[in-house]
């Protein structure tokens, strides 16, 4: 465990920065904690990747022989050395959040992640020759039209052109002691159906995986 809380304040989550913020291990805490015997090291909290020394511990690892793992990783934070650092260590599928459909509903929920993270991240898959890349995002945000899933829509052929994609997409659910706590949750018949128009408009191009709406 790197880290608990985060320091990011997006208006959905229960870690957001204003429930107490980010608390750090220092790197050297963290390496001490690690079994040298250990055939694989998992780094965990809910913002692995803002952890100003994780490359080096990720780096540390990949030199004594371990496969790494990294419970979250930002689109907004990866670039050509880390990528390769986890591709080292064992990496398959790359994994991030966009949490909304289109660049205006990111914005309005503080995601701080936009398109071309994403492009980013998509490139980032195919140039380290991973085995695909996977999205996670919501439906079903306060606020959310049709051009929002349109955008999402396009947003994901695009990224479907650069690499193998596989979105999970998951309904929009109020949290406590957010500022989204009192915001409705979407009508079944609406995740329904913006859930069946990302289907329809990725058929045969991407792998979209939901839970059940009905149960959330």
């Amino acid at each position: 465990e790197v880290s608990r809380g985060c320091g990011r304040r997006c208006a959905f989550c229960l870690t957001r920065g204003d429930s107490g913020g980010e608390r750090r291990a220092p790197g050297a805490a963290v390496w001490a904690r690690i079994p040298a015997e250990a055939p694989r090291v998992g780094f965990v909290g809910a913002a692995v990747s803002d952890h100003p020394e994780i490359r080096s511990l990720v780096a540390a690892a990949v030199a004594r022989g371990q496969e790494v793992g990294l419970s979250s990783l930002r689109a907004d934070r990866l670039d050509d050395e880390l990528v390769a650092l986890l591709v080292a260590g064992g990496l398959r599928t790359l994994t991030v959040a966009a949490d909304a459909a289109s660049e205006r509903l990111r914005r309005t929920v503080r995601k701080g992640v936009a398109a071309d993270h994403l492009r980013g991240a998509a490139e980032l898959t195919a140039r380290h020759r991973l085995h695909a890349l996977k999205v996670y995002t919501m439906i079903g945000l306060p606020g959310e039209e049709d051009a929002d899933i349109a955008e999402w829509i396009a947003l994901c052929q695009g990224l479907s052109r650069v690499c193998r994609l596989v979105i999970n997409v998951n309904p929009f659910v109020p949290k406590r002691r957010t500022p989204l706590a009192a915001a409705d949750m979407a009508p079944l018949p609406t995740l329904e159906r913006r859930l069946a128009d990302i289907r329809r408009g990725l058929a045969d191009r991407v792998e979209v995986r939901a839970p059940s709406l009905r149960w959330a």
